[in-house]
């Protein structure tokens, strides 16, 4: 819930893929999970989404990672939400 004077901005990210269990979603922001190797390869060190996460919340903002609605296909759909200032021009 935004403080008075402000809006928020909603960010989302769709992708087509197998999806997640949703109980699985909230310990993919932990550092260092990766659910599986062939998603990112050797080279992945599950950071990515926990470094999101933690500069969001330092924003007053939230990632919620969450499965694609029903009838639109498998996959996910990353949610990034801010807070911002009603006197910022919207686009």
């Amino acid at each position: 819930n935004p403080a008075s004077g402000q809006g928020i901005a909603i960010l989302e990210v769709i992708d087509s893929g197998p999806g997640i269990a949703p109980a699985l979603t909230e310990r993919l922001k932990l550092p260092f999970v990766r659910l599986q190797d062939s998603r990112t390869g050797p080279a992945g060190a599950g950071l990515g989404l926990a470094i999101v996460e933690r500069i969001l919340r330092q924003h007053g903002g939230t990632l919620a990672l969450l499965p694609r609605p029903a009838g639109e296909g498998s996959g996910l759909v990353a949610r990034v939400t801010l807070p911002v200032s009603t006197a910022v021009a919207t686009i």
